[in-house]
């Protein structure tokens, strides 16, 4: 986590990708992304360079960096969710106290009447609905509360990260000669 790693996989997507950056907009992706795990931020940038045509904005390399880190747990697709509800009621029972696999099931359940009223419905297809509706917000709802997590927000868009800046532009990346 430091300014120096966000500036080498800034430099390096600017790298990729062929883009300038104003200083103003260099200052805010540092602001942003110095707070990341440096290694975990470089190979977000490297995935990102291989499967994206565009320049990313920094939410999509603050979501790929939660896509690759292997300490994240994304919620899994709605149908995996569904199913890993079905499947428990069947096998266990309305009157099982399941723990979920992920947050998102847990809250889904509770939303569309509690796991009783899931494994007691008379209307699967409408409980499907429903559950499919409340998860995939939830699931957006969580991934959200992910991508806002932050370890310094200092509101450091405005300080002199000129040091860095002139890393990014490629004076002194790591040898202090410009350009190398």
């Amino acid at each position: 986590m430091s300014k120096t790693g966000a500036a080498k996989a800034i430099a390096t997507l600017t790298a990729a990708f062929n883009k300038e950056m104003p200083k103003p907009t260099l200052r805010v992706y540092l602001a942003e992304l110095q707070d990341a795990d440096d290694g975990l931020l470089m190979a977000s940038a490297l995935e990102i360079i291989r499967l994206n045509k565009f320049f990313p904005a920094i939410a999509e390399i603050r979501e790929t960096m939660l896509k690759v880190d292997p300490a994240t747990r994304l919620a899994p697709n709605w149908e995996k969710a569904w199913n890993e509800v079905l499947n428990t009621a069947r096998n266990q029972g309305k009157n099982h106290r399941p723990e979920w696999s992920h947050e998102a099931i847990s809250r889904t359940v509770q939303v569309v009447g509690g796991y009783y009223e899931v494994c007691m419905t008379t209307n699967p297809a409408n409980m499907q609905y429903q559950f499919r509706q409340a998860y995939i917000a939830i699931q957006k709802d969580l991934l959200r509360e992910k991508m806002l997590e932050r370890g310094n927000d200092n509101g450091l868009y405005l300080d002199n990260t000129n040091d860095s800046i002139d890393r990014i532009a490629g004076y002194e990346l790591e040898s202090g000669n410009p350009d190398e």
